[in-house]
């Protein structure tokens, strides 16, 4: 299958495929990236390399075809520990798909492969970014929902009960 091939040469150097697409997100128009310290920076391009790896296994392993798959973005929540929100992170995920859609064009009509390859290669890797977002959306939600509810918990019992008081009037 030439989408397999195609896939390989893409990801033959994962470290510069990551590179390649951090720079040119980071390069871009990019509210979400431009203010960012060394730690961050550093966050982003360790979560970016790891969607990569985990887009390049699933691509790339035969016996992976078809398969569902399970993919969160932030899995330690390290990104949502430093405050980065639900929406920074699915922007920053579609210009991630973006710029990996434009290579594999790219490597495509280098290459002169066909374009229907090409084409099911870019339709598996939007539903593994997919995937990625809604595994993000649930697991912020249901951090948001954890976070709530122990919020509630703490005011309820900070609050005093309300005990009426009769007076005696002598």
């Amino acid at each position: 299958m030439k989408s397999v091939e195609i896939s390989n040469m893409m990801f033959r150097d994962l470290i510069s495929l990551t590179s390649k697409i951090y720079n040119k997100t980071h390069l871009a128009d990019n509210n979400l990236l431009k203010n960012l310290s060394k730690e961050e920076e550093k966050l982003h391009w360790t979560l970016l390399n790891e969607i990569l790896l985990q887009i390049e296994l699933t691509l790339t392993d035969e016996s992976q075809q078809g398969e569902t798959f399970t993919l969160d973005f932030d899995i330690l929540d390290e990104a949502a520990e430093l405050g980065m929100s639900i929406f920074d992170l699915i922007e920053l995920l579609s210009n991630y798909r973006y710029e990996l859609l434009l290579a594999y064009q790219e490597t495509c009509e280098e290459n002169n492969f066909h374009s229907k390859d090409c084409n099911r290669l870019s339709n598996k890797t939007i539903r593994i970014f997919d995937e990625a977002i809604l595994q993000t959306s649930i697991k912020y939600t249901m951090r948001h929902e954890n976070h709530l509810s122990l919020a509630e918990e703490e005011i309820l019992s900070l609050s005093a009960p309300i005990v009426p008081i009769k007076f005696k009037l002598v």
